[in-house]
């Protein structure tokens, strides 16, 4: 299977634009040796927002090397008279890929040695607000 790897820098002079997956399910999400990795589900290529830019696209594994191993999570929830954002643990991160049905990626902004990223669970959505310095996307054809 070959791979592509696109590197982008969070700490550079200007900041990158980094290719959404839109709707594309995240099977497994891990830390490991100071990256955060979100593996996506086969045939990711049938998704419009991955056609675009790389059709013959199998699966993705998304990178970010973190600047400090913390990381917040927060949880839509709503409420009788609100909706809110809820601090969970962030070891909850890595529950959600593994219990639900799906856990799809929305999108995510980038700043000057940060990243928030917005997925999606039955539950509603949920927010990971981190420190990096740069996002690897390994595509696999």
């Amino acid at each position: 299977m070959k791979s592509i790897v696109e590197t982008y820098d969070l700490t550079g002079k200007a900041l990158p634009t980094i290719p959404v997956p839109h709707d594309c399910a995240i099977r497994e999400i891990s830390l490991a040796d100071g990256w955060l990795v979100l593996s996506f589900e086969e045939n990711i290529a049938c998704h419009e927002s991955v056609q675009y830019s790389h059709p013959n696209a199998r699966t993705l594994r998304m990178r970010i090397h973190l600047l400090d191993e913390e990381f917040n999570l927060l949880a839509h929830e709503r409420r009788r008279y609100e909706n809110v954002y809820v601090e969970r643990k962030p070891k909850e991160l890595f529950e959600l890929a593994r219990r639900e049905k799906r856990l799809e990626y929305l999108s995510h902004l980038v700043g000057y040695g940060e990243m928030q990223i917005e997925l999606f669970q039955s539950a509603g959505s949920v927010l990971v607000d981190l420190c990096a310095d740069r996002v690897e996307m390994e595509w696999f054809e």
